[in-house]
């Protein structure tokens, strides 16, 4: 589905995302909902590492900004409270 460049650019901006938001949720939760925004975009032709991590902080800012609720993020249901 993505050739070698794809891929190593979608692992550097994961690790770049979550060093930005690791005290937000549980790291699995974290983990989930950047990993997904990240494949999602790439998936829909993005390979630009800023807009990658740009869509996946918002994915957590999206959640901090509702009171840290249960939300859907690309397809995975989750709560900030989930383990």
């Amino acid at each position: 589905m993505f050739d070698d460049d794809a891929t190593r650019v979608m692992g550097e901006t994961f690790d770049s995302a979550v060093q930005d938001v690791e005290d937000k949720f549980h790291p699995r939760v974290t983990y989930e909902i950047i990993a997904r925004r990240i494949i999602i975009a790439a998936w829909k032709g993005e390979r630009d590492q800023r807009r990658l991590r740009d869509a996946a902080i918002r994915a957590i800012n999206r959640l901090v900004d509702n009171g840290n609720q249960a939300a859907s993020v690309g397809g995975l249901f989750i709560s900030a409270t989930s383990t």
